[in-house]
């Protein structure tokens, strides 16, 4: 498979998750182990990973794993501008998911010259940004 992906959360310590995941700890969510998984999955396909948390205590770049790069943004709330459409700016990978329904972070991602795709729940509302797509 081989190239490089990137993956937009909302939040979440993705560091800490994998840690968790590899010593058989409880999550902090359900869906974190499921995450590990995907995550050392593309991993093991060769795919460069780069992993970014939008709400987080503070900015910060971890690199837990060969191949993997977790970026926190450092975002208060979810109305924080800026920091998606920045980081989108410089991400080089050769594909964006964006996991979570921001205009700022779509608008961004499908800015893009890249592959992308957007990933979001079906537990969002009628209105705003799943709407807008």
């Amino acid at each position: 498979m081989g190239g490089s992906a990137s993956i937009y959360f909302f939040a979440g310590d993705f560091a800490d998750v994998l840690v968790r995941h590899a010593e058989g700890r409880e999550q902090t969510y359900a869906t974190h182990d499921e995450c590990a998984k995907l995550f050392k999955g593309l991993l093991g396909a060769g795919v460069e990973l780069t992993i970014y948390s939008f709400v987080t205590p503070e900015g910060r770049e971890e690199r837990p794993l060969d191949g993997l790069r977790v970026v926190s943004l450092g975002a208060r709330c979810y109305a924080d501008s800026g920091l998606l459409h920045e980081a989108v700016a410089k991400d080089r990978s050769d594909a964006i998911v964006a996991h979570f329904p921001n205009r700022e972070l779509l608008r961004a991602v499908i800015g893009a010259n890249c592959r992308s795709m957007a990933v979001l729940a079906n537990s969002y509302n009628r209105r705003g940004p799943k709407a807008w797509l």
